[in-house]
C-alpha cells in the first residue's frame, strides 16, 4: 500500500521521492524496538515537514512534521496512552497547531493523541493519509470516561455511537477521488 497520487505529489513538493531513504532515525528506532513496517516507512517520508493537503500557502500554522522524535512519544502523553490502551504505540510525527503525537501500533492503527486521542484508520497510509487531509469525519474518538475498557466511539448522524475497533470499516473518501 502506498499514498494517493495526489499526496504523493503533495509530498514530492515537500521534498520526497521513490528512491528517498533516510537513516536519521534508525537508532531511535532500535532502542524502541520499532517493527519493520513503521522503519520502512519512517525511512521513506521521515523527516519531511509540509503543510496539510488543502492548507494555504502563507498559513504558517497547519504543519505536519514526520519526525518521530519531535513527537512528546516516551517522554510525554504517548506512555501514559500504551498503558491505558494495551497496545504499543510508535511515534512519526507531529502535528501542528493541535500539538497532537501521530503514533502507529503494532497492527498499523494511526493516532492522533494529544489531550484526547483519535483513530484514524487501520492501515499506516490511509491513516495518515486521513490526518494530512485533515478529514476527522472518520475518525474514532477514544471514551476517556470509561474506567473498566477501552471504547471507541464514531460520530455518526449527529450522535456518538460505540464501535468495535478490530471490526470497524474505516471510511477513506479520498480513496473514490
Amino acid at each position: 500500500m502506498s499514498f494517493t497520487q495526489q499526496l504523493k505529489q503533495h509530498l514530492t513538493n515537500a521534498g520526497w521521492n521513490s528512491n528517498r531513504k533516510t537513516t536519521a532515525f534508525d537508532s531511535f528506532m532500535e532502542e524502541h524496538n520499532y517493527p519493520d513496517f513503521i522503519r520502512n516507512f519512517v525511512r521513506n517520508y521521515g523527516d519531511l515537514q509540509f503543510r496539510k493537503l488543502g492548507a494555504k500557502e502563507d498559513d504558517q500554522r497547519n504543519w505536519i512534521d514526520l519526525n518521530p522524535k519531535e513527537a512528546d512519544g516516551y517522554d510525554g502523553v504517548l506512555t501514559g496512552y500504551v498503558q491505558d490502551m494495551g497496545r504499543s504505540l510508535y511515534p512519526v510525527g507531529y502535528y501542528k497547531p493541535e500539538g497532537m503525537d501521530i503514533a502507529v501500533d503494532d497492527n498499523g492503527y494511526v493516532y492522533l493523541i494529544g489531550e484526547y486521542i483519535l483513530c484514524a484508520g487501520d492501515d499506516i497510509y490511509k491513516g495518515i493519509e486521513q490526518i494530512i487531509r485533515v478529514d476527522q469525519r472518520h475518525m474514532l474518538s477514544l471514551d476517556e470516561s470509561n474506567d473498566t475498557e477501552i471504547v471507541w466511539r464514531e460520530f455518526k448522524n449527529g450522535k456518538h455511537q460505540i464501535v468495535d475497533l478490530e471490526t470497524y470499516e474505516f471510511n477513506y473518501d479520498f480513496l473514490a477521488d
